[in-house]
């Protein structure tokens, strides 16, 4: 048994200093610079949704900027907790595996899971949701398996929090978790699932109380619920092939586990199905990476000696390694760790030629690695994502604090559609004059 846990506590050990190497890169990503923006204002004495805006929860943003009050504004303090919220993901999905079997295959998962996170942006709310939406998973299955009150109150209050680092995806586990119990109760007609679903339920939204202790529920409203649920029309057009690929690979899980599924794997397969309906908006690969932490915890089921159909179907299973783990070492091929954005010569011209910015349309990690303040309250405008009256603000905004330097990179918008003829891109073109190029950001001074 020491051995056992001998060789448990190498694999790990292994598995973060990988995690550690493969992740040790900096790059100047527009979904991390949402974050880090987003810190980097409440660290500056900003107000989330009042001085600046964003259309997602505050967890992700009060964390980073806690944790850079104890170890000052860091990119590397901020990334390092991204890594250990990934390795601590690893970890629940290897424990969750164990409760559905006792395999060594289980490791597979988790492991498969770290190597695909190589080309993943870490500092973003959609990481810090995925450790609480495993971990709620882990304590929902323990409750189903040991019938104890307390495994749902803390599969609720991890769903919470989950809820307060991404809406939507919280939102919608939420949703399939709570409705499971009530199909439980149907099925086996047993009321006890009734009140394990509402005991779940008032355990979950406890923690959003929060929000409403901070901010007025109009305001809340308007920009978790209304902006994305009614502005947002999909200005990302991504062919549906990918998401089919996943969705047969999840159709061949499902073939190999149905004749030793147990309410723990039904349980499984329906997360993973509501999860892949939550990426219809965005189906690209990374955003359905981000969901399948239910087939990585289905791996060793599926390769179990036991299961007659695996011979047959074993290519499929490969494939959906292969599929889920490509772009990783394509990212790794060309991104060695240790790359990182400080170096580049436009931060250098940054501070010696300009004394306020405004970075766009999305490169909002600008502001943090220039240590500036953003003269609009929008970290990114995006044409046909961002209302006209959006556009307008920022302009007006423009216009009242005339940074001398704009900064601007229309190549991170070209997949977006992005419409050049708005307010505030006549305004750059009245008012300021190309001097400078890297790569393919521009830079501009006033007139």
């Amino acid at each position: 048994m020491h051995f056992i846990l001998k060789k448990q506590n190498i694999y790990w050990l292994t598995l973060l200093i990988i995690l550690l190497i493969f992740h040790a890169n900096h790059p100047l990503d527009g979904d991390e610079g949402v974050v880090l923006e987003g810190a980097w204002n409440i660290i500056n004495g900003r107000e989330l949704y009042t001085d600046f805006w964003q259309l997602t929860t505050p967890g992700v943003y009060y964390l980073i900027a806690w944790l850079w009050k104890i170890t000052g504004v860091s990119y590397w303090s901020a990334n390092l907790l991204g890594i250990l919220t990934i390795f601590t993901s690893a970890i629940g999905i290897y424990k969750i595996s164990q409760l559905i079997t006792n395999s060594k295959l289980n490791y597979l998962g988790p492991s498969i899971f770290a190597v695909v996170s190589f080309y993943w942006p870490l500092i973003i709310y959609h990481n810090f949701n995925l450790f609480f939406l495993i971990w709620a998973t882990y304590f929902f299955i323990k409750a189903l398996k040991y019938n104890l009150g307390k495994y749902y109150l803390y599969s609720g209050l991890l769903t919470g929090l989950a809820i307060l680092f991404l809406q939507n995806k919280g939102i919608v586990f939420l949703t399939a978790l709570f409705s499971f119990l009530i199909v439980l109760a149907i099925k086996e007609k047993q009321s006890e699932y009734i009140k394990q679903a509402i005991y779940y339920f008032i355990f979950s939204i406890l923690p959003l109380a929060i929000l409403f202790i901070k901010w007025p529920a109009s305001l809340l409203y308007k920009n978790l619920i209304a902006f994305p649920l009614f502005e947002y029309t999909g200005i990302v057009n991504i062919p549906f092939m990918l998401l089919i690929l996943f969705l047969l690979m999840y159709m061949t899980f499902t073939v190999l586990v149905c004749r030793q599924a147990n309410r723990y794997i039904w349980l499984l397969l329906y997360l993973q199905l509501i999860l892949f309906i939550s990426t219809l908006s965005l189906p690209d690969h990374f955003h359905i990476t981000l969901i399948i932490f239910p087939l990585y915890i289905l791996l060793a089921s599926v390769l179990s000696k036991e299961n007659l159909w695996y011979s047959k179907l074993k290519a499929l299973v490969f494939f959906f390694v292969v599929l889920a783990i490509l772009p990783a070492f394509n990212y790794v091929a060309y991104r060695l760790p240790g790359y990182t954005i400080v170096n580049s010569p436009l931060f250098s011209y940054i501070k010696d030629n300009c004394q306020q910015i405004y970075a766009g349309p999305f490169i909002p990690g600008i502001y943090f690695e220039s240590r500036k303040l953003n003269p609009t309250p929008f970290s990114w405008l995006i044409t046909n994502h961002h209302t006209e009256g959006q556009f307008l603000e920022a302009r007006q905004h423009l216009e009242s604090n005339q940074p001398d330097c704009v900064i601007f990179n229309y190549a991170s918008v070209m997949k977006y559609n992005y419409n050049v003829d708005n307010p505030v891109d006549d305004y750059i073109r009245d008012n300021y004059n190309r001097v400078w190029n890297i790569d393919t950001i521009d830079v501009y001074k006033k007139l």
